[in-house]
């Protein structure tokens, strides 16, 4: 502090005169008025104004944004994520991916429903008669009730019975007329087991066809010897099916029954059990008129059955009822 009073008289002159120079510039700032200046950081120009007018909107900009278009913008939408049912993990929701009910989580949320919804599957919103689950396989609109399925879809086969038929070739017989006779053992029917048949005859839904003569070489025991293992065709007239017979050889045709049931108001099948072969309609309403369709068995199993539209020709898959 000392040193500082013993300045010389020069240096007390230009402390003053800086002294003062402060005082009047922090005086104009403050008491300058209206207009505000703001230094221009460019050498060699002087301040310019602080323009206030452009920022009297800002707060009605905020509140209405402008619309966002998507081709000029990108958006991050974050993953969805789901705890499966079936193995208590917390997983990744695949749009596409079928879930439990075997929907997809998309389709579920295009059509506005829940994904947690584990009973979704077998409602029925838009009261049209046919399930979500029916809808979805069907590619139809769950909301809408002009859209919907076929009829077919409640087509269902609640019981399949297998019913063997074996045959068996024994001989075939050359007659004094020169025409041959075919000897046919039928293991599966109750009277006249031994049928003698010749070519182009009708039996038990069956036709004799073409007969094959036909020598083999075997071998048993190390020893070769000729066998006679010619071959008979049967064609099951219904299917236009052939069966070939083998001699001394046991043959097994299906003759199953299928048993159907269709769960719609109005419509009924006649009969609604059939054997393999066999045809069945189904009469029901299309917009309140009488509609009707004819169908053949043409194989059934376990799992289900397969059916011919008998106008069409198309083939169908009906499912076993669960």
């Amino acid at each position: 502090m000392k040193k500082l009073f013993q300045l010389r008289i020069d240096q007390w002159l230009l402390f003053g005169v800086f002294l003062v120079a402060g005082l009047l510039f922090a005086g104009k700032a403050f008491l300058g008025g209206g207009e505000q200046v703001v230094p221009e950081t460019v050498k060699g120009k002087g301040p310019s104004k602080l323009l206030l007018d452009q920022y009297e909107n800002i707060g009605k900009r905020w509140d209405t944004p402008e619309p966002l278009e998507i081709k000029q913008h990108k958006i991050f939408v974050s993953r969805l994520i789901v705890l499966s049912p079936k193995t208590g993990n917390i997983e990744w929701l695949d749009p596409d991916k079928p879930m439990d009910d075997g929907i997809p989580a998309g389709w579920k949320l295009r059509y506005g429903f829940s994904i947690e919804d584990p009973n979704l599957g077998s409602q029925d919103p838009d009261n049209d008669g046919f399930t979500i689950k029916e809808e979805y396989d069907a590619h139809t609109d769950p909301t809408d009730p002009k859209s919907r399925p076929s009829i077919l879809v409640k087509l269902k086969m609640v019981k399949f019975t297998y019913v063997p038929f074996r045959i068996q070739f024994k001989a075939a017989n050359r007659l004094p007329d020169g025409s041959l006779q075919f000897q046919l053992n039928l293991l599966d029917v109750a009277q006249k087991k031994t049928r003698f048949v010749k070519t182009g005859d009708d039996f038990e839904g069956y036709k004799v066809g073409e007969y094959r003569e036909k020598i083999v070489e075997e071998e048993k025991g190390g020893v070769k010897y000729k066998v006679d293992r010619s071959e008979l065709d049967l064609t099951n007239i219904k299917l236009n099916e052939i069966v070939t017979l083998v001699l001394n050889t046991q043959k097994e045709s299906d003759e199953s029954h299928v048993k159907f049931q269709i769960n719609v108001p109005d419509a009924k099948l006649v009969p609604d059990e059939v054997k393999r072969g066999d045809t069945f309609k189904l009469t029901y309403k299309d917009e309140g008129q009488p509609a009707e369709m004819e169908f053949q068995l043409l194989k059934g199993s376990a799992e289900g059955a397969t059916i011919k539209n008998v106008k069409t020709g198309e083939e169908l898959q009906i499912g076993a009822q669960k």
